[in-house]
């Protein structure tokens, strides 16, 4: 059952905000706290606003400093992780002006991908709007110029994460998966760069049916290395037991609720309702 969290004199403190536009920000989540226990986190599926990936610059930006905004009468972060590389590459910029709190964000590995082709032609799987943004356009133009970057945006995938991917075995799973990575074959790449956080929730299918010379890259690493080493500059240090609170903007489904409730007390992340 979802409840609405209150106003209160009292913010809740927390050291990690993650925010995201549905479970796609998860697995960063899962490496802050596999990683680097003893941290206090509060993750936010941007529910109400799902998908990101197709809205305009203009929606992108508007629906997340306004979420950044409620979420700041709730909640007193001492930094705020980005889980989505469309919100990242869209308004990341932005938010860093119009918030005085250290923002950590979410890209494509580009720059690691380089270092790994062998034959300089790299794939990058992500959303339509990071596909299309100047912001990958500048960061594959500054490391990766000598490079072919083969992008495909793939929102009915994503799509299936976000909705079907409890529910879903492996097969199915594999099947969702197969016509993405069908494109890639084709155009002969040798590093796969996942550019959607909500893709990383397929890894180990993708690693099982993609062809073995593939690298696989994620920006999992990059990001919570950073946020840490941020933490560190800041004097955060961890307690002796980490502390994670599952928040969403808009109801899911009962089958959803009662999926995703299940996969979050497995993670010891511990589901709040609605924000």
């Amino acid at each position: 059952m979802y409840y609405h969290v209150k106003m209160q004199k009292n913010k809740t403190c927390t050291d990690f905000l993650c925010i995201d536009s549905g479970s796609g920000g998860l697995p960063y989540l899962l490496y802050l706290l596999e990683r680097f226990p003893g941290y206090s986190s509060v993750y936010v599926a941007d529910t109400e606003n799902f998908p990101y990936g197709k809205k305009s610059k203009e929606k992108i930006v508007e629906a997340i400093t306004a979420l950044v905004e409620r979420l700041l009468e709730h909640f007193e972060p001492k930094i705020i992780i980005i889980a989505c590389n469309t919100i990242s590459v869209t308004a990341l910029d932005i938010l860093r002006s119009r918030f005085s709190l250290p923002f950590v964000g979410t890209v494509p590995a580009i720059k690691q991908a380089v270092q790994l082709s062998k034959n300089k032609i790299i794939g990058l799987l992500a959303t339509e709007n990071t596909v299309a943004s100047p912001y990958t356009d500048a960061l594959f133009l500054e490391y990766a110029s000598e490079f072919r970057l083969i992008k495909r945006g793939d929102a009915k995938l994503v799509r299936f994460v976000e909705k079907s991917l409890h529910r879903a075995d492996e097969k199915k799973r594999q099947k969702a998966l197969k016509p993405a990575l069908a494109f890639f074959e084709k155009n002969n790449i040798d590093v796969l760069i996942l550019g959607c956080t909500h893709f990383i929730h397929l890894i180990n299918e993708i690693k099982k049916i993609a062809p073995p010379h593939w690298q696989i890259l994620d920006s999992r690493a990059g990001v919570i290395n950073r946020a840490i080493y941020i933490a560190n500059e800041k004097g955060i240090a961890p307690r002796l037991q980490s502390r994670a609170l599952f928040y969403a903007t808009k109801p899911y489904s009962a089958s959803e609720e009662r999926l995703l409730r299940a996969f979050l007390e497995q993670q010891a992340i511990s589901w709040q309702g609605l924000i």
